[in-house]
C-alpha cells in the first residue's frame, strides 16, 4: 500500500468532514450565503494543498453563495451556413463536418463546437499589447455574431498551441454567464498570431432561465471544492514544481458530455448545476459541483 497516498486521502476526508460539519452547525440561519469557514480550517487546507505541491495564489472564498440551478440551451452551427458564413459560398465539403476553402476551413462537431481556422495572413503585426488583442477579439466577435449577451474576457495565454501553428499564439478565454457568473463549458476561444487571426473555437450555449426561484441552496465550501479536485490537480501537473491556482470562483456547470436520448440525435439542452471553478496557471481549468 502507499501509505503517502492513503495519508493524503485521510486528512483530506478529515479536513472535509470538518468543513461539512461546521456548515451544518453554523450555517443554517443564513440562506443567502454559508456562515463561512473559519481562518484554522482556511490555514488547514492551504497547508494541506502545500502538501500535495498545489500553491494557492489567489485568495481564499471563506463563504458561498447559494445558487439555483439554471436551464440552458446549446447554440447550434448548421454546417453549411457557418462555413458560407465564414469562407464565402464557394467553400466546399471535405468531410463530414467539414467545409474548406483557400481563405480557411470551418469544422462543426456534434452540431455545436465550432473550429475555424484561417489560412490567408494579413500583414505582420507589431507592438502587442493587451489592448490590441481585446480589439481584435472583439472585433471578430461581432463581424461573426459569436458574442451574446454576457459573453466575458477571463484570460489571456500565450504559449505554443501545436494543433494551429509552430509559433507561440496569443489565447484569448471568453466565457459566458448568468447573473454575472461563469456558465462552464461554454467559450471562446481566439488564437491571435503575427499576422492575425489564426484560429476560433467556440460552444456557446442561449435562452438560460433560472430554476427554482426562492429555493436555493447553499454551495459547498471553496476548501471542500479544492480537496475534492486535488487528485484531478496531480494528474494534470506532474512536473515538480508546484501547480498554482490562480482562481477559485463558484459558478454554474454544464458538462458538455451528456449522452443523447437516442443514437445521432444531440443533445439540445440541460441543466447547469452551481459548482466552483479553479484555474491553473496554466490556463487548464477543473469545475467542481458544488453539492
Amino acid at each position: 500500500m502507499d501509505w503517502t497516498k492513503a495519508k493524503s486521502i485521510l486528512i483530506a476526508a478529515f479536513l472535509i468532514t470538518n468543513i461539512f460539519l461546521l456548515s451544518v452547525l453554523y450555517g443554517g440561519n443564513q440562506p443567502e450565503e454559508s456562515a463561512g469557514i473559519s481562518d484554522q480550517y482556511a490555514t488547514q487546507t492551504i497547508e494541506f494543498l502545500q502538501e500535495q505541491q498545489i500553491e494557492l495564489r489567489t485568495a481564499l472564498p471563506m463563504s458561498a453563495p447559494s445558487l439555483n440551478s439554471v436551464t440552458v440551451e446549446y447554440r447550434f452551427f448548421p454546417l453549411q451556413e457557418t462555413a458560407y458564413q465564414f469562407l464565402g459560398e464557394d467553400a466546399l465539403r471535405v468531410d463530414l463536418h467539414t467545409y474548406e476553402n483557400h481563405k480557411g476551413r470551418v469544422t462543426v462537431l456534434e452540431e455545436k463546437i465550432l473550429i475555424y481556422e484561417n489560412k490567408e495572413k494579413g500583414p505582420m503585426l507589431t507592438n502587442f499589447d493587451e489592448e490590441k488583442l481585446m480589439k481584435m477579439g472583439e472585433t471578430f466577435l461581432q463581424t461573426h455574431h459569436l458574442d451574446p449577451q454576457g459573453l466575458r474576457l477571463e484570460q489571456i495565454y500565450f504559449g505554443m498551441e501545436p494543433e494551429y501553428q509552430d509559433e507561440p499564439l496569443h489565447k484569448l478565454v471568453y466565457q459566458q454567464t448568468y447573473q454575472n457568473r461563469f456558465i462552464g463549458e461554454s467559450f471562446v476561444h481566439i488564437y491571435i498570431g503575427q499576422r492575425g487571426i489564426v484560429a476560433v473555437e467556440a460552444l456557446l450555449l442561449e435562452n438560460m432561465r433560472s430554476i427554482g426561484e426562492g429555493t436555493s441552496h447553499t454551495m459547498i465550501s471553496a476548501p471542500e471544492a479544492l480537496l475534492r479536485t486535488v487528485h484531478q490537480i496531480q494528474q494534470h501537473h506532474s512536473a515538480d514544481t508546484p501547480a498554482i491556482i490562480t482562481d477559485i470562483l463558484p459558478g454554474y456547470y454544464f458538462p458538455l458530455h451528456q449522452k443523447p436520448i437516442a443514437e445521432g440525435d444531440p443533445v439540445e439542452s440541460g441543466t447547469a448545476v452551481p459548482a466552483w471553478k479553479i484555474v491553473l496557471k496554466d490556463g487548464k481549468t477543473f469545475y467542481q459541483e458544488a453539492f
